[in-house]
């Protein structure tokens, strides 16, 4: 009768111990996974940190520009004239005609 009850709590131990090492694994398992989700989320904030820094530069820039636009006359005055093309009454134009336009 000792002889069973030593190898049924012998069974009994080695199912807690396979059972306290699956479980273990298991927890293993998910710490891996959560440690490799975490990288990729560290990585993706460092990728987007990165775009925000480069959008803030361009809004700056930006920000710059309309400030020039808003408060310096002359700079308005140059760019009215380079970008849409104007000049003043006084002003006399010269149109050259590019290589394949004429006839």
């Amino acid at each position: 009768m000792a002889g069973k009850i030593a190898s049924l709590a012998q069974i009994v131990l080695s199912l807690l111990g396979t059972l306290l090492l699956l479980i273990i694994l298991s927890f293993g398992t998910l710490i891996l996974q959560s440690y490799r989700e975490m990288e990729q989320f560290e990585s993706r904030e460092a990728e987007l940190e990165e775009r925000l820094n480069l959008l803030k530069e361009k809004i700056s820039g930006k920000e710059k520009y309309l400030d020039l636009v808003l408060h310096e006359p002359d700079f308005l005055e140059r760019v009215v004239r380079q970008k849409l093309g104007y000049a003043n009454p006084e002003d006399i134009i010269y149109r050259f005609e590019e290589e394949g336009e004429s006839e």
